[in-house]
């Protein structure tokens, strides 16, 4: 099994620091950018642990209901309605 440290899991983010540069020279909405970041980061670690919960419980059924349960959320976040910021 592998293990990641902390730091391990920092050091994923540090692509984004150039990405934060620029949004702050460019003087755009960083709040918007640390939201987006903080959930993607939340929503990867859950997965991960989803998918470790699921490649050690070996049942074909589990899988298949996680992965239903990934389409449904994933289907309703893509037709919801976008607001518009114009």
């Amino acid at each position: 099994m592998i293990t990641l440290s902390v730091a391990d899991t920092l050091l994923a983010l540090v692509p984004l620091l150039p990405v934060i540069l620029i949004y702050i020279y460019l003087k755009q909405n960083t709040k918007d950018l640390l939201l987006a970041s903080a959930r993607m980061v939340l929503q990867l670690v859950m997965i991960g642990y989803a998918l470790s919960f699921l490649f050690d419980y070996d049942a074909s059924w589990l899988g298949l209901l996680i992965l239903s349960f990934m389409l449904a959320v994933s289907s309703a976040i893509v037709i919801r309605p976008v607001k518009d910021k114009s």
